[in-house]
């Protein structure tokens, strides 16, 4: 079954451009699984979405210790949105209807 992550990031203004460019770097070893489906979002000046399908169950979770260290890795490059969720506004599923 497809999964569909959705993660919100808000850069600093001096960061904001090379955020951009780690999200590129990340999203470009992406692109060489097949199974995975990766769009990078630059909504506004002030926030971008990261949109990731994914069609192996056991690849997200594989991956997940991996995304968690390249985060923090970046926390200094972005702003919290509140004190409960931080650095990031994520939400993520199961596709049930394509």
């Amino acid at each position: 079954m497809k999964t569909v992550s959705a993660v919100r990031f808000k850069p600093k203004p001096e960061c904001y451009d090379e955020f951009l460019e780690e999200c590129k770097k990340r999203s470009a070893w992406r692109r060489e699984h097949p199974n995975v489906l990766q769009r990078i979002i630059a909504c506004s000046d002030k926030e971008v979405i990261e949109i990731t399908i994914i069609d192996d169950l056991e690849f997200v979770l594989e991956k997940q210790e991996s995304g968690l260290t390249w985060l923090d890795g970046l926390r200094h490059m972005l702003e919290e949105y509140n004190e409960q969720d931080r650095h990031t506004l994520p939400i993520s599923g199961l596709i049930i209807d394509a």
